[in-house]
């Protein structure tokens, strides 16, 4: 996903699949790209794109303990 020309472009294999002015929206567009097509999280961002998927998403895959206890914490301070 990139900012260019003031709308955010979701690309996959190097096509555009989506122009977006909504962040969350071209977020969702881009998450939804992963799942559909299946295909494996970039490796520098992959935890972090796992985490947002299991845990804000909450999506069905069970969400590792260490991961449960830290967002209890976080939550905690609310």
């Amino acid at each position: 996903m990139m900012l260019i020309g003031g709308k955010f472009k979701v690309w996959v294999d190097g096509n555009v699949v989506e122009e977006i002015d909504c962040f969350s929206m071209a977020f969702a567009v881009m998450i939804s790209c992963y799942w559909l097509l299946n295909i494996e999280f970039p490796k520098n961002v992959a935890k972090t794109l796992h985490f947002i998927s299991l845990y804000i998403l909450k999506s069905n895959h069970k969400t590792p303990s260490s991961v449960s206890k830290m967002m209890k914490t976080i939550s905690s301070f609310r």
